[in-house]
């Protein structure tokens, strides 16, 4: 572990989140932060921030037309997507639910990033926690057959390519 996990990440380089527990404590809780089975056989957050990172690191170093910094804040994103479960979780009728974890994961992520790349400016700071606040807007359209108004909020609200590259690391990992 020779680079910090703000050098990695800055660098779009890949990250284990395993390797960075201690120096970043805020990743201790979504460890122990079990998930529904049933969409994630994977197991608990961390292990699944981990490998959506993974993927996403992967994706956004090949040829995407986006600048560097719109790089740095999905990557930063999709490691932060989840970061809201643990308050949000629990179980409901025998089922692990964590409704609204990324409305609670927004708050999380606006100190996480203030402590951690203290360079970001407020509105850098502000699109990647809309980046996590909306990160299940995309799948959430689709499956509801959404009508085109929601569809039109959605892009006034947030990036589409960036929410949809979120997306999909989210999905795959």
């Amino acid at each position: 572990m020779s680079e910090s996990f703000h050098d990695l990440v800055i660098g779009i380089k890949p990250i284990s989140l395993f390797d960075f527990k201690g120096a970043v404590p805020e990743l201790l809780p979504l460890e122990t932060c079990e998930q529904s089975p049933k969409w994630h056989g994977e197991g608990n957050v961390l292990i699944h921030s981990d490998m959506a990172g993974k993927i996403a690191q992967q994706e956004l170093t090949k040829e995407i037309l986006l600048p560097h910094d719109y790089k740095v804040n999905i990557y930063l994103a999709t490691l932060l997507h989840d970061i809201g479960k643990p308050e949000a979780s629990f179980v409901k009728e025998g089922k692990i639910v964590a409704y609204n974890h990324g409305k609670i994961g927004v708050w999380k992520a606006r100190d996480f990033l203030r402590k951690y790349f203290p360079e970001f400016n407020f509105a850098r700071r502000e699109w990647i926690a809309s980046l996590i606040e909306f990160h299940m807007s995309p799948r959430e359209l689709v499956t509801s057959l959404a009508k085109p108004s929601r569809y039109k909020r959605f892009s006034l609200d947030s990036s589409t390519l960036e929410s949809y590259l979120l997306s999909r690391a989210d999905l795959r990992g």
